[in-house]
């Protein structure tokens, strides 16, 4: 899997790590990160959580995702999945760190904002317009299923006569 991504991004800046996770199966995970961009704040971050993990063995990189996040609690994941290399290699080419789980097809992204979860694969090999077009559906249609349940809610419990009766009625 660290072969296709380097096929996608041939750059020499390019860095990865090889570490052994766990005690007794020793998986293997790669680190993947461009040294020239990366933070490396959160990049010693992420090796001391990797580090510090303390488990038998790791079967993949779902269970890799939740031994080190934050909270599994959070509203909004911290860590993104992707199959395909060529998304990968766009994380890497914005200064995301890579994870690669060894015997998994899976990479983990990190660290995530909101706006990356909103996010679309296919927006950066369309026009612009198409992308940033499909980007505002998005946005619209979260802000639409957060907001339009708690104002229904608040029409029915609160505020009846905002209701047509006949409409209240049925």
């Amino acid at each position: 899997n660290t072969t296709l991504v380097h096929r996608a991004l041939k750059t020499r800046h390019l860095v990865t790590e090889m570490v052994k996770v766990g005690d007794i199966n020793q998986s293997t995970v790669a680190v993947m990160y461009l040294d020239n961009i990366v933070n490396k704040k959160i990049l010693a971050e992420v090796k001391k959580r990797l580090d510090n993990i303390k488990g038998d063995f790791i079967l993949g990189s779902g269970m890799l995702e939740q031994m080190i996040e934050d909270s599994s609690f959070s509203l909004f994941p911290s860590l993104l999945s992707t199959e395909r290399p060529d998304r990968a290699a766009n994380y890497l080419a914005s200064g995301r760190i890579i994870l690669i789980a060894d015997g998994t097809p899976y990479a983990t992204v990190l660290p995530v904002s909101l706006s990356l979860l909103l996010d679309s694969p296919e927006g950066t090999t369309q026009r612009w317009q198409n992308g940033t077009f499909q980007r505002i559906v998005r946005i619209f249609a979260m802000l639409c299923t957060t907001l339009l349940s708690g104002t229904y809610l608040a029409l029915i419990l609160f505020h009846r006569e905002m209701i047509p009766t006949p409409l209240l009625a049925a």
